[in-house]
């Protein structure tokens, strides 16, 4: 990711490219390059929220998140952007994890009538 920024900084930033936006999956440690693997992995805290996948991003192991590689792109005078999923992980709701600032667990998994229309069945 920060060679990608590196590069991104020395020959696309005169061109108005100043984003490096890590995409889906980061939080999945099984995650490949074409497709999503069917009821995949997650790295999930306590409450069931997305964490970077350490084995993928090591600068988030021990909890630091991306602040590290945040912080140095920001250094590059980049953004950094990051692909957020809405909504409360499966596997979150199946493992009973409770929702941040309630003490309870989410009562239901969303069925395929409730997701957006053309969202994949196998991430969450």
């Amino acid at each position: 990711m920060l060679a990608n920024a590196v590069f991104l900084r020395e020959r696309l930033l005169a061109h108005g490219w100043d984003a490096v936006v890590v995409d889906i999956q980061w939080y999945e440690p099984t995650a490949r390059a074409h497709g999503y693997n069917p009821d995949a992995p997650l790295v999930l805290d306590a409450y069931g929220r997305r964490l970077p996948a350490p084995d993928r991003f090591p600068s988030a192991a021990g909890g630091a998140g991306f602040a590290p590689p945040a912080r140095r792109i920001h250094s590059l005078g980049l953004r950094f952007g990051l692909h957020i999923v809405r909504g409360i992980p499966r596997r979150a709701v199946a493992a009973q994890l409770p929702v941040a600032g309630t003490g309870s667990p989410p009562t239901r998994s969303p069925t395929p009538a409730r997701r957006a229309p053309g969202t994949p069945t196998t991430t969450a």
